[in-house]
């Protein structure tokens, strides 16, 4: 699973998503349309 926010401190991504739960949301089903385009192009 790729994370948009790795390169941030972990208390840093709880605090935002937190704070935007909408937008963890979109973030997630970003990573989730990319992983499945990787895995169908395997």
């Amino acid at each position: 699973m790729l994370s948009l926010g790795s390169h941030l401190a972990p208390e840093r991504m709880a605090v935002s998503i937190t704070e935007h739960p909408s937008a963890a949301v979109v973030i997630n089903a970003a990573d989730l349309r990319l992983n499945f385009r990787r895995g169908a192009s395997v």
